[in-house]
C-alpha cells in the first residue's frame, strides 16, 4: 500500500509511505529555496514523484493536511486539485461514513462562509490565500481555493471535552477508553485528489492528528501517551492529549493551551527576534533571570487572573513589572544591539519559565487522565512546533513520570505529510504496525535520494572556481582539517528531516577553541550570543554530558556540559543541545570517531548548512555556493574535499 502525504500550509511538503514506513519526506523549502514555503504546485508534486521514481497511477491513497485553519490554493491552469466528497473507488472501512457524512461537509462550508466570520477573521483568510498564491506565482484570476475540511470547528467534536482550566482537565473525563474508541474517525473527511488525469481516493486529516501520528508511529513505543502543541489557538487548534496503542491512536481531549501562540508573541512581537524567533528566545533565556515569572500565570485559555483572561493578564503583568523596575530600560526592548540587556534577557527567561512550568502541569494532567482510564505507561511521544523547545523536553524527561520521551525531528509542520499518511494507513485502513521505523532507530535521513550524477555535475559546473582533491580516507582528512582549525561543510547521502542539521547537511568545527563560537556565528551571519550545538559519539556521551536520555539522536534535549575543554558548545548556563551520533549516521560518525582518535575529544561543533534566512542545503550546488560565499573553509562531499581556488 502506497500513500502520498501532502501538506499545503506553511512548511509545506510531500511524503511517500509504503506499508507503514516513511520512504521519503521532502520539505518544499529546501527544494524550492524558500524558507517556510507555503502551498504545493503541480510542478513541485510532479518533480518529487519523479525523483521518488513514482507515477501518479502507482499511488493508492492520499492524505491531505494543512496548517490550522488554512485552505488549499490551486492554479486552475494545471491538472491538480482536491475535490471534497468520497471517491467512489475508496475502499476504507464503511464505518468511516459516520464521521464523513455529507452534513459535516455542509456544516464546514457554512462555517467557512464569509458571512459567518467577522471581518477581521475573513481578512486573515484572504491575506493567507493571497500570500500562498503569490508564493506559487498564481495570477489572481487563476487562484482556486478549496476549503480545508479538517478544521477545528468541526473535527474532533466527540473528544474535545468540556473546556476546563489546566489543573481541572482530568475532571469529567470518562473512565472508559471505549468511550473514545471512535473518536479518531472525527479527524478525517473524504476527498478525491485530482492529478494529471488520475482521481485518487483521499482523506483530509486533522492537523494535530497528523502531528500525533508523525511522532507515535515513528517512535520505538508499542504504547505511548501523546501530546501535541503548537502555535495554533482555539478549539483543538493548539493541540490535544492522545493515546497511542499498537496501530491505533485514540484522541482523549483538548488541553486548550494557547502557550505556543504566546511564546511566539514574546519572541516575535515583543523581542523582535526575526526569523526563527522562537528558537532564538530559547537561546536568549539563559542570559536572564525569570524575575517576571509568577506561577499564577500557569494555565490555559480557560484560566483567568483576577477575572482577566490568563494571557491578557500576563501581557499586562510584563508591562507593569518593566515600568516599575529601575533594573530595566524599556527603550532596550527588541533592540537587536542590546538583546542580552537585562530587560530583553529577563523577558526571555520569564517566558521560557512560564512555558516550562505550564508544560509540566499539562504533562502531569495527561498522566492523570490516562491513569484514570486504566492506562499505565512510562512512554511519552511529543509533536508540534512547541516540542522543539529542548529545555522543556529535558525537564519532562527528568521530572515527570514519563521516563522515555520521544520527539520526532520534524515535529514542526514539516513532519505533517508523513504524519497524515501514517494516520491514514494505521487509523483508517486498520493496518498493523511494528515499531521498526528508521526514526525509531535514530536515523533521520529520509530526504529524497540524489540523482547519481548530482555531485559530479555540481563539481563540473563550478570547476573554474573550486579545486577538488580525493583523499584516501575522507573522514580522516576531515578530522585533520578540524584539528588544524578549519570549519568544514559535511554533505553526505540523503538529507535529514526537520529544522536541525544532524550530520548530513552540517557545518562542523573543533569545539575546543575559545574563539570558535564567535567565528562560526559570524560566518553564518548569526547573532553572536546564540548557542551552537554539539554532536557526540553515542558511546561516549555520558563522559561529556549529563541529564540526557541515553540517546538523543535528533538534538531535542539539553545536557549539562561536564568538561571545560569544549567552550564552543557550552552555552552561558553550561548546557548544550546535544545530538548523539551512532554508526547508523554513516560517514558523520566516522568523522567524529577520527577526530576523537586524534584529540581524545568525542565531540564536534555542529550547525546547519545554511546562511541567514535560508533553508538547510539540499543539493550539492547549494553546498558549493555556501563554500564560495565563505561559509566554511572546505567541503567534504561525495568522497572528495572541495576548496575555493585562490584568486589570480
Amino acid at each position: 500500500m502506497r500513500i502520498l502525504g501532502l501538506q499545503f500550509g506553511h512548511d509545506a511538503g510531500i511524503a511517500i509511505v509504503e506499508d507503514g514506513r516513511v520512504k521519503f519526506l521532502a520539505h518544499a523549502e529546501r527544494l524550492l529555496r524558500r524558507k517556510h514555503a507555503s502551498g504545493l504546485s503541480h510542478q513541485f508534486v510532479s518533480d518529487v514523484l519523479s525523483r521518488a521514481g513514482l507515477r501518479p497511477e502507482e499511488i493508492d491513497y492520499c492524505a491531505i493536511v494543512s496548517t490550522q485553519a488554512r485552505d488549499l490554493v490551486f492554479d486552475d491552469r494545471y491538472p491538480f486539485t482536491v475535490e471534497p466528497g468520497r471517491n467512489p473507488t475508496d475502499t476504507l472501512p464503511s464505518n468511516l461514513e459516520d464521521a464523513s457524512r455529507a452534513e459535516n461537509i455542509s456544516d464546514m462550508r457554512q462555517i467557512l462562509h464569509p458571512d459567518s466570520m467577522n471581518k477581521a477573521a475573513w481578512a486573515r483568510f484572504e491575506k493567507f490565500h493571497t500570500g500562498v498564491a503569490q508564493e506559487l506565482e498564481i495570477p489572481d484570476e487563476h487562484a482556486h481555493i478549496v476549503p480545508c475540511l479538517s478544521r477545528g470547528p468541526v473535527y474532533g467534536r466527540r473528544v474535545v471535552g468540556k473546556k476546563a482550566t489546566l489543573i481541572s482537565l482530568e475532571d469529567g473525563v470518562s473512565r472508559s477508553l471505549a468511550d473514545y474508541s471512535k473518536g479518531h474517525l472525527d479527524f478525517n473527511f473524504p476527498a478525491t485528489l485530482v492529478f494529471e488525469g488520475h482521481r485518487i481516493p483521499a482523506s483530509y486529516v486533522g492537523h494535530h492528528a497528523a502531528h500525533a501520528a508523525a511522532t507515535f508511529y515513528q517512535s520505538p513505543f508499542a504504547t505511548s501517551a501523546i501530546m501535541t502543541l503548537d502555535g495554533g489557538r482555539g478549539l483543538n487548534e493548539g493541540g490535544l492529549f492522545w493515546l497511542g496503542d499498537g496501530h491505533r491512536i485514540t484522541p482523549i481531549r483538548s488541553h486548550y493551551l494557547d502557550l505556543g501562540n504566546v511564546y511566539l508573541w514574546a519572541a516575535g512581537t515583543v523581542l523582535k527576534l526575526g526569523g526563527s524567533a522562537a528558537g532564538k528566545l530559547m537561546g536568549l533565556a539563559p542570559y536572564g533571570r525569570p524575575a517576571m515569572f509568577d506561577e499564577k500565570f500557569v494555565g490555559n485559555s480557560a484560566d483567568t487572573v483576577d477575572g482577566v483572561p490568563l494571557y491578557k493578564a500576563w501581557v499586562k503583568h510584563l508591562e507593569d513589572v518593566i515600568s516599575g523596575s529601575s533594573r530595566y530600560n524599556p527603550a532596550d526592548i527588541g533592540n537587536a544591539d542590546k538583546m542580552t540587556s537585562a530587560v530583553n534577557a529577563d523577558i526571555a527567561a520569564s517566558m521560557q519559565t512560564l512555558f516550562e512550568e505550564t508544560m509540566m502541569v499539562a504533562v502531569d494532567q495527561l498522566a492523570r487522565i490516562l491513569a484514570n482510564l486504566g492506562v499505565n505507561t512510562n512512554n511519552l511521544s511529543l509533536s508540534g512546533g512547541c516540542m522543539l523547545n529542548c529545555p522543556t523536553n529535558t525537564r519532562i524527561f527528568r521530572e515527570t513520570t514519563f521516563t522515555d520521551v520521544h520527539v520526532e525531528p520534524a515535529c514542526d509542520d514539516g513532519g505533517l505529510p508523513a504524519g497524515g499518511a501514517l494516520w491514514v494507513y494505521h487509523n483508517l485502513m486498520d493496518k498493523p504496525r511494528t515499531p521498526s521505523h528508521p526514526l525509531a532507530q535514530g536515523v533521520p535521513y529520509l530526504g529524497l535520494p540524489l540523482a547519481e550524477d548530482a555531485i559530479p555535475s555540481a563539481l563540473a559546473a563550478f570547476k573554474d572556481k573550486i579545486s577538488v582533491n580525493t583523499p584516501g580516507d575522507l573522514a580522516a582528512e576531515g578530522a585533520k582539517r578540524l584539528v588544524a582549525g578549519q570549519v568544514i561543510g559535511w554533505f553526505e547521502g540523503r538529507s535529514e528531516v526537520g529544522p536541525r542539521a544532524l550530520g548530513h547537511r552540517s557545518i562542523v568545527a573543533d569545539p575546543r577553541g575559545k574563539d570558535t563560537w564567535a567565528r562560526v556565528n559570524t560566518i553564518k551571519g548569526r547573532e553572536l550570543w546564540r548557542p551552537l550545538a554539539p554532536s557526540v559519539l553515542e558511546e561516549y556521551a555520558h563522559e561529556w554530558f549529563k541529564g540526557l536520555p541515553a540517546r538523543s539522536p535528533f538534538m531535542m534535549f539539553v545536557g549539562e556540559v561536564l568538561r571545560d575543554d569544549v567552550p564552543a558548545i557550552a552555552h552561558i548556563d553550561n548546557t548544550a543541545r546535544v545530538q548523539t551520533v551512532s554508526k547508523e549516521c554513516g560517514g558523520y560518525y566516522d568523522l567524529i570517531k577520527q577526530f576523537h582518535k586524534l584529540t581524545g575529544c568525542a565531540v564536534v561543533l555542529n550547525t546547519s548548512m545554511n546562511g541567514p534566512g535560508e533553508p538547510i542545503a539540499e543539493y550539492p550546488t547549494d553546498a558549493i555556493k555556501m563554500l564560495l560565499d565563505g561559509r566554511f573553509d572546505a567541503l567534504a562531499i561525495g568522497g572528495v574535499i572541495v576548496e575555493r581556488k585562490a584568486p589570480h
